[in-house]
């Protein structure tokens, strides 16, 4: 029976690699992306969405990441990276006297119905002093858990799992997330 829960690591990415990371985003280009959350928070976030052909290094380590995770939490069926990566989003959480960095509770499961996600891996690219609230917080029992917050590491849970990101009180947040998808959907 796989692990329900959360898998984390310590620094996976050392910060020039986590800086490199930014700096394919900044020169893709970034999106704005409103959300609120139940409490109706003006959120701000802004997404770059990649594909395998933008940056394979960039992919190929993302997914060494989840399949590490997975072969020792979870045990699901995965596709082949690229085509069980098909992209990865990466994530600028700011805060401004307008808004807050925030992303309310949701699930991964993705816009196909059935979804094919399995795991969500996120990693954190910004040192945790440069940023003030922004936790990732994952709901995987009756406590909350909230994510580590240190450069470079990563947290890898099923797509299922309930998560957010709280408001962001001072500073900058970057965060890739990536869907490592299987060759059947749960159901």
């Amino acid at each position: 029976m796989p692990d329900i829960g959360i898998s984390q690591t310590d620094q996976v990415w050392p910060p020039d690699v986590c800086r490199s990371a930014i700096q394919v985003a900044e020169t893709k280009g970034m999106e704005r992306d409103d959300c609120a959350d139940e409490t109706e928070l003006p959120g701000l976030r802004e997404s770059v969405c990649l594909v395998y052909e933008d940056n394979p290094t960039l992919f190929q380590a993302v997914y060494r990441i989840g399949e590490q995770c997975n072969e020792k939490h979870y045990g699901f069926t995965l596709k082949p990276c690229p085509e069980g990566l098909p992209e990865i989003f990466i994530n600028r959480y700011s805060f401004t006297d307008k808004h807050v960095g925030l992303f309310g509770r949701h699930v991964d499961w993705g816009p196909q119905n059935p979804s094919r996600r399995k795991l969500t891996v996120m990693l954190q690219l910004s040192p945790s002093e440069s940023y003030q609230g922004g936790d990732l917080i994952c709901y995987t029992g009756p406590e909350p858990a909230e994510c580590k917050r240190e450069q470079g590491s990563a947290t890898a849970f099923p797509s299922w799992t309930l998560h957010e990101v709280t408001p962001l009180a001072a500073g900058e947040r970057w965060s890739p997330v990536a869907f490592l998808e299987g060759p059947r959907p749960f159901f």
